[in-house]
């Protein structure tokens, strides 16, 4: 009778423990869902999940550019594979054309796309699903933070990536623009072969001024200097003036000529778009 009576003070010792741990549970879930529910109404949640899918659309639009451009080189190097005429048909001058209006189509569907990306694992709920019974008892995750290191990962590669994008497509876009109004109009064939010639001649020059790019914008998003301005464009002239030595200088002078104002206006752009995003994000973390 002894040992029984002993059994049942023991079961309902161990049974006022549970129901205290649970109702401490219970009060804890509901601190951390109205300390989320809080953040969620947060007016910098909208800041930050704009600028994150401005990132996400400024790499979709270079990734489109880039492979525009890929699509030029190929409508050059196919018929070239085939044994026919490289410049026959003008269908590298309408790639290069038409790379443009993709790109910015990709980047405003992107664009959207990276506002519901944004919101994908910050939301109360499912940031309340995610935590697990151990940790409850720490410091409740922060949506603010969430967002913020997503932005910290993807701001590298959203400036090096359209860096690279303009300073390969750049150069024979305004070629193109120059070419169409000094001739009264752009035919598409022609423009063909001078898009062969740039390739076979400074093709090596696009690249390094891409790779320099690319580099400078993670220089900056790294909180490094990055590259000046004329270091750029006289590692740029200098790779161009290899071929160009050879052809009275002329790649060289019109890689000068094309790549200065295009190197001023990239740099100062991202520079320009990196503080602007910065100061967004620190506002609406501080707000």
């Amino acid at each position: 009778m002894f040992k029984l009576n002993v059994f049942k003070e023991v079961r309902m010792a161990q049974s006022r423990v549970y129901r205290g741990t649970e109702a401490a549970f219970g009060w804890r879930r509901r601190e951390v869902a109205a300390a989320l529910e809080a953040e969620a109404k947060s007016p910098g949640l909208a800041t930050l999940r704009d600028v994150y899918a401005a990132r996400v659309a400024r790499v979709a639009a270079a990734v489109a550019s880039l492979v525009g451009m890929a699509v030029v080189v190929f409508m050059l190097l196919a018929p070239l594979a085939l044994g026919r005429d490289v410049t026959g048909d003008g269908l590298a001058t309408w790639s290069l054309l038409l790379s443009l209006p993709v790109a910015g189509l990709c980047f405003v569907i992107a664009r959207s796309f990276g506002r519901r990306l944004a919101q994908r694992g910050t939301t109360p709920a499912t940031l309340l699903h995610a935590l697990g019974e151990d940790r409850f008892w720490d410091a409740p995750p922060s949506i603010l933070d969430l967002l913020r290191a997503r932005l910290q990962r993807i701001e590298g590669l959203s400036l090096a990536l359209p860096l690279a994008a303009i300073a390969m497509a750049g150069p024979l876009t305004i070629h193109a623009l120059v070419w169409g109004v000094a001739q009264g109009g752009l035919e598409a064939k022609d423009f063909d072969v001078w898009i062969a010639m740039s390739l076979a001649i400074v093709g090596h020059a696009h690249v390094t001024f891409a790779v320099l790019a690319a580099d400078h914008g993670s220089k900056l998003a790294k909180g490094e200097a990055g590259w000046s301005k004329l270091k750029v464009l006289g590692v740029v002239v200098l790779v161009a003036a290899v071929p160009g030595v050879v052809l009275f200088g002329l790649p060289p002078v019109l890689t000068a000529v094309t790549g200065a104002p295009l190197i001023v206006l990239m740099f100062r752009w991202a520079k320009w778009r990196l503080e602007r995003e910065r100061a967004a994000i620190a506002i609406a973390t501080l707000g």
